[in-house]
């Protein structure tokens, strides 16, 4: 074996520039596995994620709350009542869309100036946790609803009112006047109108009546529960509020029916990883053969002093499996450079897609796929080198 060894050494050694554009294609295979299974997980969570923006993290469960006039220790309770949820690994919140005409407008304006019509988002628990909502600058709502109104703004009203630190006045019910609220923090919630987030419990506290005739949705993200669990939570949590599910908690995210509309991009992007590869191998097999050609007469006489058949194929293989280890731990190393480094710095944060990371199994499979395709571009030149016939080449 030792023996085998030094021959396959020797072999690299001498043809230096073949050995070096064999692994160049090899690695080219490998990192085109590597690429565009990355590609793929990408493309999957560009769609993913903004679903994820706008419904909810796989798997959320929505249902509409039949409220009257909430006091915040009912808010408060309701809160609690999601703690089976939240300690499970999931999250819950309560989405409130006032049905008046939401008004806001700047401090500063003149007395008797009408305020601007602004959608608004009434929130309580992590709605952060069941959707996608990055926070770009600044921080989420506070907790705590003793303190003042807070706000957070989309990137579409950091362009209309400013960003953290904006102070407004909002309108939040009918009969009441409005009351001034600052902005905390900017988030991507993938809309493109201008809208607010402002804290329920604080809001609750100063406005009893703001949930009077206004929209209320319950959220429930939890990825593994199962749905008559979720229900027998959200029940308890309109009761705790102060009133009742109007309906059935249904699913409310994409996530499972993007998923299965994936499924056919994923397949198209394994098979052109695939040709890539096979490519290579058949650039392998084309320098292998002709290697062969140009080497009959070392080969034949190595024959002819003694070497065994057994003895030139593991020559030939051996020294196109070094190349194809060397190939494949060069594109591990670019890969691995790409995906923590580079891949992160091409995704923009308002777009709430997570970097995939380095893809392990597409690793594992381009290291194996490598040395099948070394293996698989190799064995032909290295057979066609063991059945030379030595009398013939001699006298030729």
């Amino acid at each position: 074996m030792r023996h085998i060894a030094g021959h396959a050494l020797s072999e690299l050694r001498a043809h230096p520039w073949r050995a070096a554009l064999s692994g160049l294609s090899l690695m080219v295979g490998a990192l085109a596995i590597v690429a565009i299974n990355m590609l793929s997980l990408i493309t999957a969570e560009v769609f993913i994620a903004a679903a994820e923006q706008q419904d909810g993290r796989a798997a959320t469960f929505g249902a509409r709350l039949q409220l009257g006039v909430t006091q915040p220790d009912q808010l408060r309770a309701a809160l609690l009542a999601t703690t089976p949820v939240t300690v499970g690994g999931g999250a819950a919140a309560i989405v409130a869309e006032p049905s008046i005409r939401t008004g806001a407008g700047r401090p500063e304006d003149p007395i008797g100036t009408p305020l601007s019509f602004q959608e608004m988002r009434l929130i309580a628990g992590e709605l952060s946790r069941v959707k996608r909502l990055p926070v770009l600058q600044g921080r989420w709502l506070a907790e705590d609803s003793a303190g003042a109104v807070e706000l957070l703004f989309n990137q579409a009203a950091v362009r209309r009112w400013g960003g953290v630190g904006t102070v407004l006045r909002l309108k939040v019910t009918n009969d009441q006047p409005a009351i001034t609220a600052a902005g905390v923090g900017i988030i991507a919630d993938g809309g493109g109108d201008p809208r607010i987030y402002a804290s329920l419990p604080a809001l609750l506290r100063l406005r009893p009546a703001v949930l009077a005739d206004t929209e209320v949705r319950l959220l429930i993200h939890h990825p593994t529960a199962d749905i008559g669990t979720l229900t027998g939570i959200a029940n308890r949590v309109a009761l705790a509020a102060g009133g009742r599910l109007d309906g059935n908690l249904v699913r409310a995210d994409q996530t499972a029916y993007l998923l299965e509309q994936l499924k056919s991009q994923r397949l198209a992007f394994s098979a052109v990883a695939a040709v890539a590869l096979a490519i290579a191998a058949l650039g392998i097999l084309n320098i292998g053969l002709a290697s062969i050609g140009e080497r009959t007469r070392e080969l034949v006489v190595r024959r002819a002093v003694g070497a065994t058949r057994t003895a030139i194929v593991g020559q030939i293989l051996l020294a196109a499996i070094a190349v194809g280890l060397i190939s494949a731990a060069g594109a591990i190393g670019l890969a691995i450079v790409g995906a923590q480094w580079w891949v992160p710095t091409q995704i923009d944060p308002a777009t709430a897609i997570e970097p995939p990371g380095v893809p392990w199994f597409a690793v594992a499979t381009g290291v194996l796929a490598t040395t099948a395709a070394t293996l698989a571009g190799s064995i032909i030149p290295a057979v066609v080198a063991a059945r030379l016939d030595v009398a013939t080449a001699l006298r030729d």
